[in-house]
């Protein structure tokens, strides 16, 4: 089962420069404090939402969050990486102990959604997930009237089938123009099983989005980078439950590749109004 933790950090020394996409930064960090602690950095969480981005200073007695997803059953394993970043004295210059400390976690959904828990931190559990808050989200998604949207403000990283269109290992924007391609996207919404073909219910792709693939430097400007398709998708198509319920999910979830990075998550915006537990404004605006 999963779970998604929202980790609270206070920003201890400006940090003047990040990368556009700051992902990969928290990731490295993360993968030290697990090292630190002695577990296998993919035990102790799977995937990773920024709340901030962009190159915009983070100045000292800031708060920044990120959103971690991680196995309820490894947990413990998730405990002992979180006390290995309270405790500090991890990484260079975006740092734990040294530019930012981690002062709490809180739990975007349960009975507790919003309240933070501060480190070090005793008797904690994860709440279950919450599948009635998803249930209502996603009979507000098939209330709606026409196409509605998936903006993915961070990278979409999948590879793409031989045939589809397209030429590289990567799917692109012209993916979209094929018939199958939402079915293929559903698919890959992670930690879910995909859908059968009366499920999906014919979506397809519409016209007036506004993809585009975009590279993001993983550390510095200059560095390595990856990319993938960024923009707005409008889709249609009739929604079943249970191809409403999976898009639902897919915003908290995210779909494909990288999810370490921060890769793979978008919003519906036609949701905002409907949306019982909080998507991060900042990330996702």
């Amino acid at each position: 089962m999963i779970a998604l933790a929202d980790l609270v950090f206070k920003v201890l020394r400006t940090i003047e420069y990040l990368p556009p996409w700051p992902g990969a930064r928290w990731n490295a960090l993360f993968r030290l404090a697990a090292k630190a602690a002695g577990i296998d950095p993919e035990a102790a969480y799977e995937a990773l939402v920024p709340e901030r981005w962009g190159p915009r200073p983070w100045l000292a007695g800031e708060e920044t969050r990120i959103r971690i997803v991680f196995q309820v059953e490894n947990f413990p394993l998730t405990l002992a990486f979180l006390g290995s970043l309270f405790r500090g004295g991890i990484g260079e210059g975006f740092s734990a102990g040294q530019t930012l400390g981690l002062t709490g976690l809180a739990w975007p959904y349960g009975p507790e959604a919003g309240l933070v828990h501060h480190f070090p931190l005793s008797r904690l559990s994860p709440p279950p997930w919450p599948e009635d808050w998803l249930h209502r989200e996603a009979a507000a998604l098939r209330r709606l009237n026409g196409p509605f949207s998936l903006v993915f403000r961070a990278p979409l990283r999948l590879y793409r089938p031989v045939e589809a269109p397209g030429c590289g290992e990567y799917i692109g924007p012209e993916f979209f123009t094929w018939g199958r391609a939402l079915p293929y996207l559903l698919a890959r919404v992670r930690y879910l099983p995909g859908l059968t073909e009366d499920e999906l219910g014919g979506l397809r792709a519409a016209p007036g989005g506004d993809l585009v693939w975009l590279d993001r430097a993983l550390i510095r400007e200059r560095s390595m980078k990856l990319g993938g398709v960024t923009g707005r998708l409008l889709v249609q198509g009739r929604l079943s439950p249970a191809a409403a319920g999976l898009l639902v999910a897919g915003q908290y979830l995210g779909v494909g590749k990288n999810g370490r990075f921060g890769f793979g998550f978008y919003r519906i915006p036609e949701l905002d109004s409907h949306r019982p537990w909080p998507l991060f404004p900042s990330f996702f605006s």
